[in-house]
């Protein structure tokens, strides 16, 4: 197995530290009984994500807490009755208001280069330098985004809509003084969230990114010969404050712009993989994994049939069930208008026969859609929608609409040597760790061009797509 470079940004420390400390909040009793199920302990997300153990503690209860007495409701609010916001709704706005800094940064990234800032008037010294800090803050303006989406989706709440937004600047100055305004109102929206969150595990990490968010702010002001520092004390924003501004840069009316509810269901039989465990018949479930997908116009975003996995995140979602890197990765890939998770319900991975995933997404026509998801009893198989290229979402200008799992096809990673599948000693059930195994240094390529006679279920009998229209914008 190689080893996963993240091109991404200096921001996986803080978002790989975040899914753990929420994935702490998650019932570990609900996933040991969700495993058993498969015969195994699946360990599907214990090193990206935190949001699943291979060893729960018995009772329910993580580093010496009581989760399972807290009386804490799906949504992660305190069931106290009142009528604030939940935990959901302030994840939320907070992933409305990092999405809109995310496509900012974005969006002059793409337009702007250091020798525009040299050229600039602003007073900034080293122009590379200050470049390179840019890209560093939008990487982790996306980093925040995919992880407030993910920890969403786990806790089983749905995200907000992705928007499109217009910045009205036109030269690099205006593009900073617009970024201060705005990274000040990140600063403040999350001293106005802080007060409301009455769940540890989700504080600590909203903290984390609220002193992320503060440096912004402040080396922004520097570049725009603003105080760093102008008062003592920092203002807070209530939710409907950052959403008012938020508003003035969303773009409402684009008749182009569909959206489509995607629908991934596990419809695996418990019968439905035979195996020769211990040298005797026996069949089990096929579960699939969290995965990740994106919308795009470039060709191959996540792989390209017949070459070697990249460094992306792919591996670790072929082999351990890990979305974390790959959604992480295609949030900052060129041609990637919008990318993000799907998890297992609120139970936890793995996405168990009978449960689904589902997320909304916007296109217009020439965009396509691409999504990966283990294959679990496997070493590093995967299902991808529409091969490496994806799936047009349009036909001409009309939307697609209906079952789509004709176009899903399972795939090598080519990243770990083939065991027997449903009982290989280095496959998630039943390995030490992830990213473990002997290393293969194969392309990837469909299973059904492996050289080895497996008896494997058909593609329909373990996964169903669907891609349903969801009105326009």
């Amino acid at each position: 197995m190689t080893p996963e470079t993240n091109e991404a940004d200096r921001s996986d420390e803080a978002s790989v530290s975040m899914l753990e400390r929420v994935g702490n909040q998650l019932s570990r009793r609900t996933f040991m009984g969700n495993t058993a199920k498969v015969g195994g302990g699946l360990a599907l997300a214990s090193a990206g994500t935190g949001v699943a153990a291979a060893g729960g503690t018995e009772g329910g209860e993580d580093d010496g807490g009581e989760a399972d007495d807290s009386g804490d409701d799906d949504n992660g609010d305190d069931g106290d009755g009142d009528d604030g916001p939940d935990v959901l709704d302030i994840l939320n706005a907070a992933l409305t208001l990092e999405r809109l800094e995310s496509a900012l940064y974005a969006g002059f990234l793409d337009e702007y280069d250091a020798s525009d800032i040299a050229n600039s008037d602003l007073d900034v010294g080293d122009a590379e330098a200050v470049y390179s800090e840019l890209e560093a803050y939008g990487a982790q303006e996306a980093t925040h985004a995919a992880v407030l989406e993910y920890v969403i989706t786990v806790l089983g709440g749905k995200t907000v809509e992705t928007e499109e937004y217009d910045f009205p600047y036109s030269s690099v100055t205006e593009f900073i003084e617009l970024t201060a305004v705005i990274e000040a109102v990140g600063v403040s929206a999350y001293r106005g969230a802080a007060p409301l969150i009455d769940n540890d595990g989700i504080l600590g990490p909203a903290l984390s990114i609220h002193s992320v968010e503060a440096r912004h702010a402040s080396y922004i002001a520097m570049l725009a010969g603003e105080p760093s520092a102008p008062a003592a004390f920092d203002p807070a924003r209530s939710l409907e404050q950052v959403d008012e501004i938020a508003d003035q840069f969303i773009i409402n009316e684009r008749s182009d712009i569909q959206r489509f509810t995607v629908t991934i269901e596990c419809v695996s039989s418990a019968t439905a993989l035979e195996t020769s465990a211990d040298g005797d018949p026996a069949e089990q479930p096929v579960p699939l994994s969290p995965g990740a997908y994106a919308v795009h116009t470039d060709e191959a975003p996540i792989f390209a049939d017949g070459e070697p996995a990249r460094g992306n995140g792919l591996e670790a979602v072929a082999e351990d069930g890990i979305p974390a890197t790959l959604f992480g990765t295609l949030d900052n890939q060129e041609g990637v208008g919008q990318s993000g998770p799907f998890a297992a319900p609120a139970g936890g991975p793995p996405i168990m026969p009978g449960q689904s995933a589902e997320f909304t997404i916007q296109a217009q026509p020439g965009d396509r859609l691409s999504l990966a998801t283990m294959f679990v009893p496997s070493n590093d198989w995967f299902y991808a929608l529409g091969g490496d290229d994806g799936l047009d979402l349009f036909d001409g200008h009309d939307p697609i609409s209906g079952d789509v799992t004709a176009e899903v096809g399972l795939y090598d990673a080519g990243t770990e040597e083939n065991q027997e599948p449903g009982v290989g000693e280095d496959q998630v059930q039943r390995q030490d760790g992830p990213n473990t195994g002997p290393t293969e240094d194969e392309p990837v390529r469909l299973v059904d061009n492996l050289d080895q006679d497996y008896d494997l279920p058909d593609t329909e009998d373990v996964i169903s797509v669907t891609v349903e229209p969801a009105g326009g914008d």
